[in-house]
């Protein structure tokens, strides 16, 4: 944090954006001990039993692609002064305690989804992304640290969220899952245009909660 304080500023503040993960980090600094506060201010209140910062036992195993192959990654340990840009360890059911709370929340965290920062296709509130999908908002973020990959959204108008966790680094579906849920939920036409590639290696059966057809 003493050398990000040296950094030379790329502009004014409030005037530019740039994604930054030790801004979040001194960000969190501020609290003071960050994993106490972390446990007893959303943790505990949220009964999110299964989530904890660093390398719980039992923790899945997490995997990157080579040449068509899972090969396992060993995971890094964030819990030190990088804690707040991505050290929680949680489930997909915990995850949804927090998106429930989330939704239900009204004027400070709400404030967090509003944009600030114009950036063409998207905005940017205080830590979401901000983009429409077929005129509903959709408050989003993901993220990849090696051998894992998540994202969640946020659709308030509609009182819905999403959780996607994956145990593999950088996973393809992570840049569609967002449109193929909200699609499969809210709209009557999910399927979306293949242009002229061949996808005949892909035809087959799929089963998946979010769908409501066999493909």
């Amino acid at each position: 944090l003493l050398a990000a304080s040296r950094a030379e500023p790329w502009g004014e503040l409030g005037e530019d954006w740039h994604y930054n993960n030790v801004m979040v980090a001194i960000a969190g600094s501020l609290v003071g001990d960050y994993a106490a506060v972390l446990q007893a201010e959303l943790l505990d209140p949220l009964g999110m039993s299964h989530s904890s910062l660093g390398l719980p036992e039992g923790m899945a195993t997490g995997y990157r692609i080579q040449d068509g192959q899972p090969i396992p990654v060993q995971p890094r340990d964030l819990s030190g002064v990088l804690a707040p840009a991505g050290a929680l360890t949680s489930t997909a059911d915990d995850m949804l305690l927090w998106v429930q709370w989330q939704l239900a929340q009204e004027g400070e965290v709400r404030q967090t989804w509003e944009p600030v920062h114009d950036l063409g296709p998207m905005s940017y509130g205080m830590g979401w992304m901000v983009v429409e999908e077929g005129g509903v908002t959709v408050i989003e973020h993901g993220g990849n640290i090696e051998g894992f990959s998540a994202h969640v959204a946020l659709l308030p108008q509609e009182d819905m969220g999403l959780v996607w966790m994956s145990n593999v680094m950088a996973a393809p579906l992570q840049a569609t899952v967002r449109s193929l849920v909200v699609d499969a939920m809210l709209g009557d036409d999910w399927w979306m245009p293949a242009g002229q590639a061949d996808l005949s290696d892909y035809v087959g059966r799929y089963d998946a909660a979010f769908i409501r057809d066999t493909l």
